[in-house]
């Protein structure tokens, strides 16, 4: 396990996320119903809950789903970077962790942003949706 050298913690958040994404998965239950004009996605376990907890549960399992996209993407850079060590990656050898972290905290919530942002319309109460329900 020691010759794999950093690369272990990147295999083991990985497996981590999916292991959560498992948990949420039982736990919510996700559904989507498409319909004339979007879509309609909520947790089957959380029918009988109220709004705001089946549409916090609804961001919690779509934050963790595409976590497994910015992973992967991490591992192909990880990748990259041990192998051909580009010189306009110099500036993160002081303090590598700390700076990587920042860089993958940046690109994750700029990530998850952009599809919650996406989304927004259809996180909020409507009555086309209290309609077809």
């Amino acid at each position: 396990l020691l010759q794999i050298g950093a690369y272990r913690f990147l295999l083991l958040a990985f497996s981590v996320v999916d292991i959560f994404i498992s948990i949420v998965h039982f736990t919510l239950v996700p559904g989507i119903q498409m319909t004339e004009f979007g879509f309609i996605f909520f947790g089957f376990r959380f029918m009988q809950s109220p709004t705001d907890v089946g549409i916090w549960a609804g961001l919690i399992f779509v934050a963790l789903f595409y976590q497994t996209f910015v992973l992967l993407c991490f591992h192909y850079v990880y990748r990259y970077v041990v192998l051909c060590n580009p010189s306009w990656l110099r500036w993160m050898q002081d303090h590598p962790w700390i700076k990587w972290i920042c860089v993958g905290l940046t690109i994750d919530l700029l990530y998850i942003g952009g599809t919650h942002a996406n989304c927004l319309p259809t996180y909020t109460h409507s009555q086309c949706c209290q309609d077809f329900y």
